[in-house]
């Protein structure tokens, strides 16, 4: 979940336009995506729990708003 927290936040800075380096601050928010979806499978065992985690990751990521 902290991966997840932190990567949200780098997105919401982004968004906000409160990064002086863009391309720095997608690339480390992507390196938190990445270790929150590694830990998902650690997290649950719950197929359906893990495919909705793994989309909420996505989502933090990905979001434009």
């Amino acid at each position: 979940g902290e991966n997840a927290g932190i990567a949200f936040q780098i997105k919401d800075d982004i968004l906000d336009g409160e990064v002086q380096s863009l391309d720095q601050a997608e690339a480390k928010a992507l390196k938190y995506a990445v270790v929150a979806k590694k830990s998902i499978s650690k997290i649950t065992k719950d197929p359906k729990m893990e495919k909705l985690l793994n989309k909420m990751v996505d989502f933090l990521i990905e979001r434009t708003k």
